[in-house]
This record gives C-alpha cells, structure tokens and sequence, in this order.
C-alpha cells in the first residue's frame, strides 16, 4: 500500500495525456522535483537528479519504524547478558551467510564460525575473516561484554568501523568486505575503482542498467555520494535508502558491489536503528529478493526520471519486515526465559538443586535458548562462572550428572550438557 502514488511512467500509462511520453515524464520529475515534500539528493544518474518524495504512507512507515524501535529496545532490556551477546553472535553469523546468498554465493555457518574462530591471528587466511572483523566492529562500541563470553574479543587495536568520509575509505572497506572472495580478472583494475564498464543485473540475470561508465565518473558520483550521506537535512532513514540506491547504481567495482552497499547500509543505520534490526537488514532481504531487485529495476526505468520514492518505500518495508521478524523472537526467547527461570525456582525452592546448580542450569538454558547450538560447559567454565574453585566447580557439575540433569562427555576438557529430560522441561513449553 503506498496512499496511491504512483510511478512517472505508471502516471503516464493511466493518463489520457496527448504529450510524448518523455514530455510528460519530464514535466512530471520537475513537479516532482521541486515538491516541498521532496528530498533531493544532488546526484545526477542517467540526466535525472535522484530524488524521493515524502509520500504520507512511506512518512507513516518511517514513523513506525521509530515506534517498533522502542518495542524492541523493551525486550532487548529483557535479555540477559549472556543471551544478548548470543543473539548479536547468531544475528552476524545469518548476516553474513545472507548478504552472500542474495549474490548467489553459498556461506556455510560451519565457515562463519571458523571464521570467528580465527579472527584474533592476523596471519589467517581462512575464508571470510576480514569479513567477520567487520561486523564484529559494526558492533563493537555497545557489545564488547557481550561477546565475550563467546570469546570475540572487540576491543582491540582496529577499533571500530566508521562511515567512509573518502574515495579511498570506500575502496578500503570494500577491499575488507571482499578480501579473498573476488577473482582476480574481476579485481578494481583503475586508480581506486574499476576503469571498465560493467552491467548492473538483477536476479534473473538480466540487464537493469549499465554502471556509471568511466572511472573518472565513478569518483566524481561517488563524492557526491559521500556529501549526501553527510547531509543531515534528509531523515537517516531516507538517507539511507537513498545512499544504497546511488552506490549500487554507481556500480563502482566489478563484484562485490551488493554485498559492500548493503554492509554500509547497516553502518549508516548502526547508531539509528537498534543493533538487532541493523543485523537483521539482509536476512529481510534475502527473504524477499525478488521485491529488492525488482525495486532497483523500476527505479531506474528511463521514464521514472531516477524517483527513488517507491525504492525507499520498499526497502522502509524491507525494514518493517526485519524489526516485525526481530519482535516475534526476542518475544518467543521473553517466554521461554520467564518459563525456564519459574521452573528453576520451584526446582530450588523444592530442594532439588542448590543454587549453584541453579547457575549452571540456567546458563545452560540460556545458551540454548538464544543460539542455534547445543549448549555445553566446562569446568574451567563453570569456575569462572560461579567464581568457585575446581574441587567445588566438580561438585557442583557431578551433582547434576548423578541426578539425571546433566551429561558428561569427552575429555581435556570434559564436558557437560542437558540431559534431553532436562532440556524438556526446561526448553519446551
């Protein structure tokens, strides 16, 4: 639903109008244009300056964007510690296996979780690492504590990511989000960017547009670009969605321009947005790729005149469809929290655990219930945990073994589960 706005040529096909249809649609992008509603964004593609009109329904949906932030931002309050560190792990992991899947590159989690484990050794050429750096200093300035208890450390010499402010920051933080994944023939060949042409295809494989066509036009476009993503006089949201069409229209590289446009949507949206929804971006996208590309193709129709209203309508949805998905769980992972801990009260209470047993239970639970893993622990782990010693940390693990609660496997180091009678009653409503 979109209050009945309509595109240029859309305008043009429904009108009785006598006039050519380039009259017409040049007569309508200059109404357009100069609309009060109208946001112009100073970059010119195909003799059109990009452009979106604040049309009441996408004003409405941006609104209701802000009012879903302050629902989850009262459920993420909700979660634990260690469970927010969990959901910002599996959050990055999805986001990774999904920005690659909408270019039809296949991510496994087993190779984003090898790729975290590998992140601290610089000498690393495991696929995907840089990658995961990225992300995990997406996040870094809120989460540091968080994810240490999945042993990411964030707060080390890199710091965290910013918005580029150059032409070579761009190539900088392409060169990071692709590092090792683009063949060599269709590696940057001019000074920063590409000095050949190349199409712009949308999911089928078809031609929607050609790139911006000499390397010279790429960096004049480009800073343009910079300037509109410093213009605080367009609400972020719009901005945005405006920048990542631009940067994908530009084209600037011959590979990897979907998934370096979609990382910098979620980094010009990372202290706007909650950093669940802003992790959730291509996962949206994913689940609705054909309204993405779709969305690209009849922006750049020549009679549309570059009106990006309907794309930034489109991607505003895209985000509704993230934060609504985001809700859903952080209010499924609410119940089953709440459930978990009653039981662990009466368990208590009724003399079936100690209270240090209680710990652990819940960790476990915790575990389970924020992340896609079967959750185990270790005694080290449980020693840090209850902030005991080893002879007490065993006591405390056997305990819940003899009792039926836990299972014990491996060894150097030993590890603990639920037992299936325990994750019953704990996990399943």
């Amino acid at each position: 639903m979109n209050d009945g706005y309509a595109s240029i040529e859309r305008m043009f096909h429904m009108s009785d109008s006598s006039e050519r249809a380039q009259e017409f649609a040049e007569r309508e992008y200059l109404n357009r244009l100069n609309g009060y509603s109208t946001f112009r964004t100073g970059v010119e593609l195909d003799g059109h300056e990009v452009f979106a009109l604040a049309f009441r329904e996408l004003q409405t949906q941006m609104d209701a964007i802000r009012d879903r932030e302050l629902v989850i931002a009262d459920l993420w309050r909700g979660v634990p510690a260690r469970g927010k560190g969990l959901v910002l792990y599996e959050l990055i992991a999805a986001e990774i296996v999904q920005t690659n899947s909408i270019e039809g590159i296949h991510t496994t989690r087993r190779e984003v979780d090898e790729a975290f484990a590998a992140r601290a050794d610089e000498s690393s050429h495991k696929r995907l690492v840089e990658f995961v750096r990225l992300y995990v200093e997406l996040v870094a300035k809120e989460t540091a504590e968080m994810l240490a208890p999945m042993g990411v450390k964030v707060t080390d010499e890199r710091g965290v990511v910013a918005m580029p402010t150059t032409l070579a920051g761009i190539r900088e933080l392409y060169d990071r989000v692709t590092a090792g994944e683009i063949d060599a023939k269709d590696l940057p060949d001019g000074e920063l960017f590409r000095s050949g042409t190349t199409g712009i295809y949308d999911g089928a494989g078809r031609l929607v547009r050609q790139g911006a066509a000499t390397e010279s036009q790429i960096q004049v476009l480009l800073t343009q670009w910079l300037q509109l993503a410093a213009n605080d006089n367009i609400p972020i949201v719009l901005r945005a969605c405006l920048c990542h069409y631009i940067f994908e229209s530009i084209h600037p590289f011959y590979d990897g321009n979907g998934r370096t446009g979609r990382f910098l949507l979620a980094l010009q949206l990372r202290d706007h947005l909650s950093l669940p929804t802003t992790l959730s971006l291509s996962a949206a996208i994913e689940r609705q790729k054909a309204k993405y590309y779709k969305a690209f193709d009849e922006t750049a129709k020549p009679l549309n005149c570059s009106d990006a209203s309907l794309f930034c309508m489109t991607m505003v949805e895209l985000i509704r469809d993230a934060q609504e998905t985001l809700i859903g769980e952080l209010q499924e992972h609410d119940g089953a929290m709440r459930r978990s801990r009653g039981v662990l009260d009466e368990m208590v209470a009724g003399g079936e655990i100690s209270a240090l047993q209680r710990k652990i239970l819940e960790w476990l639970a915790q575990t389970e219930m924020y992340s896609s893993e079967v959750a185990t622990i270790t005694r080290t782990e449980t020693r840090e945990t209850l902030g005991v010693g080893e002879d007490r940390a065993v006591r405390v693990l056997e305990g819940l073994v003899d009792a039926g609660m836990l299972i014990r496997s491996g060894a150097r180091p030993i590890k603990y589960a639920l037992s299936d009678e325990m994750r019953e009653r704990l996990l399943v409503e």
